[in-house]
């Protein structure tokens, strides 16, 4: 927004461009505690993600931050493992309830002290990165 009270609220909106359309998502502010990211998340399919933006823009709502990634996904019990290339690394999400997050880590080598819970756009900020997060070859 142009007033920028979602981000100064920890809050954004996520439009995500998909080979179906796309995918709208709230994300609530970060809850605190533990060593697991966690914030309330509500997500829509949309099936027409331009209309949506141009919608959005007459809301006064612009893109402040857009990155690129491509992602594999797994299912294992009931978390869902994914694994995103970005232009600042590879790495590897895990989503689901946190005792499970953690029984996922360990099988598969990983402890709460090797967690990143630092979002993209602050990981692409904290290596020098400047305005969006996009391969320079794509």
């Amino acid at each position: 927004d142009e007033a920028g009270r979602l981000r100064a609220g920890g809050v954004l909106l996520r439009l995500r461009r998909t080979p179906e359309g796309g995918r709208l998502t709230y994300k609530g502010p970060r809850l605190e505690g533990g060593p697991v990211k966690a914030r309330q998340e509500i997500e829509v399919a949309v099936p027409e993600p331009d209309t949506l933006q141009s919608l959005l823009a007459a809301l006064g709502l612009k893109p402040v931050f857009r990155y690129q990634k491509y992602r594999e996904s797994y299912a294992w019990k009931d978390v869902e493992i994914v694994v995103d290339e970005t232009p600042v690394g590879t790495f590897l999400e895990i989503e689901g309830p946190e005792e499970t997050i953690h029984a996922a880590a360990a099988a598969l080598g990983y402890r709460p002290a090797d967690y990143i819970t630092a979002s993209y756009g602050e990981l692409f900020a904290a290596s020098g990165g400047k305005g969006d997060m996009m391969f320079a070859d794509k």
